[in-house]
């Protein structure tokens, strides 16, 4: 509950990967920043962020089959870094994120 994801590839042809393969993944990451709405973590499979509009503490926005991370923003803003692997997602927020200051629209 503490994840947004949009269906991503195959059922979205603009999707540039798969989203919903990563949500059990990603569970814990996501409650652990989960806002005020009770959502921590926004998977995007392109940059329109159909599945929410607005502000999340994390959002991952696939770019070639890789993630963009977006810290306290929606798909379409700016990454604090992008072509991760998942693997490499908690270790850039640990790096880029000391004192991560409550998402904006929570």
């Amino acid at each position: 509950r503490s994840i947004v994801a949009c269906p991503g590839a195959p059922e979205c042809l603009q999707a540039q990967g798969e989203t919903r393969i990563h949500l059990e993944r990603l569970a814990p990451l996501a409650r652990q920043y989960a806002g005020k709405d009770g959502v921590g973590l926004h998977i995007s499979g392109c940059g329109k962020g159909c599945a929410r509009q607005g502000a999340t503490p994390i959002t991952l926005v696939l770019v070639g089959g890789r993630f963009n991370l977006v810290v306290n923003g929606g798909a379409q803003d700016a990454p604090i870094s992008a072509g991760l692997a998942l693997d490499e997602i908690e270790p850039s927020l640990t790096h880029n994120v000391r004192n991560m200051a409550p998402c904006p629209a929570n």
